[in-house]
């Protein structure tokens, strides 16, 4: 009947969405924490997409793919953050047994943390199951002192419109507070009000390097949080999560540090990251940059050993410089097809007199 139809949209979430999760663990284990993260990612880019045209809630019979698949992963994603890995082990093993070969409700799973943990998480799935939107946050911090004492005093502001469907969210949220000496700082905070100010003490008054909210992007959010150039930089070689490196490297796109300082910056970090999405970012940047010490590490990313850093490399331009065309006639021969047709199709929209040659080869 059209009601129990409905019931099963509504709740095929419960499917898919941890179908999608548990690969995403395998990623984990099996290519490490860097291809997770940016897996994560991937997941909560869609998510906020989602969000950006409709606000449907995951729970909705209109709640489309991207909710129902990464959507989904990047919620129970939140969930194993907020109340931790193994205890989100033992709820997801309670409700597969109890609920073996049956039909599911999303309040079966939200009752396996009351009969498991012994908790009701009912703000957690109001707000990211059964509502819409996502939070936004300004963030800003001071070195201050307070009551005599030294402290990083960081504010967050939740500024996304809120009516009924989007209220202000509650998140458990990391602050990491880096030192120019190499030590850290963090605090974990629940984050609630409209505006809160986190007082994390310093102790040794040590110098600032950087500040972290959220390190490791565990929450679905969109987040403005101005950096200086000196912040990002550190950020980009000191922060332990490949993802909160990658994020200073995107933002030091728009900083209006000198081009040279920003370009011996770049490819210190190409040298030094391992992971081939902070490279590919690299390289899309120095790919403006027409310097010989820029283009040295493009002609190395042609023939990086990550087919998405070649790709990046021949992708950064809309036609290839003419001092790049015989670095890259070798991607004629590469491993990948995906990248055999892309060097087909740049190097004779940009050489068309050589379309012959690329054609033999």
């Amino acid at each position: 009947c059209p009601s129990l139809c409905l019931l099963k949209r509504k709740q095929n979430w419960l499917q898919e969405s941890y179908a999608t999760f548990f690969p995403k663990l395998f990623t984990r284990d099996y290519f490490g924490q860097d291809a997770y993260e940016w897996n994560r990612r991937g997941e909560q880019n869609g998510l906020l997409a989602a969000n950006d045209g409709d606000r449907y809630p995951i729970v909705h019979p209109k709640m489309g793919t991207a909710r129902v698949y990464g959507g989904g992963s990047a919620v129970l994603d939140m969930m194993c953050y907020t109340f931790g890995e193994d205890a989100m082990k033992r709820v997801i093993n309670h409700y597969l047994r109890g609920h073996m070969y049956k039909n599911v409700e999303t309040n079966d799973l939200y009752q396996s943390f009351q009969d498991t943990l012994g908790l009701a998480p009912d703000w957690f799935f109001d707000q990211w199951l059964y509502r819409g939107g996502y939070p936004v946050y300004n963030v800003k911090y001071q070195d201050a002192s307070v009551e005599g004492k030294r402290m990083t005093q960081v504010t967050v502001s939740q500024v996304h419109h809120t009516d009924e469907l989007t209220k202000l969210f509650k998140m458990p949220v990391v602050f990491d507070v880096y030192y120019t000496d190499g030590s850290m700082a963090t605090t974990r905070q629940m984050v609630e009000k409209q505006t809160e100010t986190i007082n994390i003490p310093n102790p040794s008054n040590k110098q600032i390097a950087f500040v972290l909210f959220d390190p490791g992007s565990n929450i679905v959010k969109k987040v403005n949080f101005k950096k200086s150039f000196n912040e990002l930089k550190a950020q980009a070689l000191g922060a332990k999560q490949m993802i909160d490196r990658y994020d200073a490297i995107v933002a030091l796109k728009n900083d209006s540090m000198s081009a040279t300082a920003k370009r011996d910056l770049l490819i210190q970090l190409y040298n030094k990251e391992a992971y081939q999405a902070t490279r590919s970012e690299i390289v899309n940047q120095l790919s403006a940059d027409n310097s010989s010490e820029a283009r040295a590490i493009i002609r190395r990313a042609i023939k990086d050993s990550a087919v998405e850093v070649r790709s990046a490399a021949i992708n950064a331009y809309r036609f290839i410089p003419k001092d790049l065309e015989a670095d890259m006639r070798p991607l004629l021969a590469d491993s990948s097809y995906n990248m055999i047709v892309t060097a087909l199709d740049k190097l004779s929209e940009s050489f068309p007199e050589n379309k012959s040659t690329y054609l033999d080869l």
